[in-house]
């Protein structure tokens, strides 16, 4: 990434460990853990200093990479949890992003909740959850009508940042009066983001940038030309120029998303949505960037192996509705289980 720095970016690593670890527990494939293990270990010696802030690469918004690194640390330890070291390796993190001011970008800034959430879960320090909450109402104030985000948040990679984020605060809140209306109206927000989602996914499984139209994104042109560009320099080996199509740049952070909305939130067209992404994603033949693949198909083999657990008679309906989710009819299926 010709960013910043000549190390690895904290995000390529943190994304690669996610898919790592997700195709583990799909697979059982010890390969898979010693990667997601040696990405960890990276992250703790090569990055991490005692207070817990990061020594970044690549990106310097500090709130982002922060939880990029953050998350999969976290998921280490959830993976084996006699590997203290990551979660206190998290927890520090989260700490300094708790005294961290909210960035500009909504997904920059919402993106720490991803981190901040879970902590208060595992954690029950209210500290967490507040500055998760703080994060996710100002990006709930700013939500347009039509269920996305003003900007460069309007594009489907960003647009899934927040709206993954959002959930993961919601499932955090406790269900008590005090957090009621708090948390009904992450709720409502986070209804509108996923009816957005669905009513840019096209009967093939694409997701549409954007506001759902392309022409209609004056970010296109200029962010198509700046990927032609990037992507030109990689001619050799398994890096393969893209045809321009953005849509396809961002469908790790719209599986994160989808897979996500039903594992916690039981919105079964989200899985339906996730099958029809899944398969134009798996199966393109341009890689954008290595990570970003590796976190897409590893998620979604681990989704697919978490669906395979669901009781029978609602795994029967999802592969049914999956079947004939590319015809177009899972948009009035998702239409119909709109929350």
């Amino acid at each position: 990434m010709p960013l910043y720095g000549s190390g690895i970016p904290i995000e390529e690593v943190s994304e690669r460990i996610l898919g790592y670890l997700g195709a583990f527990e799909a697979f059982g494939d010890r390969v898979f853990l010693e990667r997601a293990e040696e990405g960890s270990r990276y992250l703790l010696e090569r990055r991490l200093f005692a207070n817990g802030h990061l020594r970044l690469e690549g990106h310097l918004v500090v709130e982002l990479e922060y939880a990029f690194a953050g998350t999969a640390l976290l998921a280490s330890w959830q993976q084996d949890r006699s590997r203290t070291e990551c979660l206190e390796a998290a927890r520090k993190i989260a700490d300094r992003l708790v005294e961290e001011h909210i960035g500009g970008a909504i997904d920059h800034a919402l993106k720490a909740a991803q981190l901040l959430a879970p902590m208060y879960r595992i954690t029950g320090n209210e500290t967490y959850l507040k500055a998760a909450l703080r994060r996710a109402f100002r990006a709930v104030a700013l939500q347009l009508p039509y269920g996305g985000w003003p900007g460069a948040d309007s594009r489907i990679w960003y647009h899934c940042i927040i709206a993954r984020s959002l959930i993961d605060t919601y499932i955090a809140t406790p269900n008590t009066l005090a957090y009621y209306a708090k948390k009904d109206r992450i709720a409502r927000a986070i209804t509108a983001a996923l009816n957005r989602v669905a009513s840019a996914q096209s009967a093939d499984g694409h997701i549409k940038i954007g506001r759902g139209d392309g022409s209609s994104d004056p970010l296109f042109a200029e962010q198509a030309e700046i990927l032609r560009r990037h992507s030109a320099r990689f001619t050799a080996g398994r890096f393969v120029p893209s045809p321009v199509a953005l849509e396809d740049f961002a469908p790790h952070q719209a599986m994160d998303l989808l897979t996500t909305a039903f594992e916690e939130l039981a919105v079964q067209p989200a899985a339906i949505m996730a099958h029809g992404l899944a398969r134009v994603a798996v199966r393109s033949p341009a890689l954008h960037r290595l990570e970003f693949e590796t976190h897409l198909v590893g998620r979604y083999a681990q989704f697919l192996r978490r669906l395979a657990r669901i009781n029978s008679e609602t795994g029967k309906r999802i592969g049914v509705a999956a079947d004939y989710a590319h015809s177009g009819t899972h948009r009035a299926q998702a239409s119909s289980g709109r929350r």
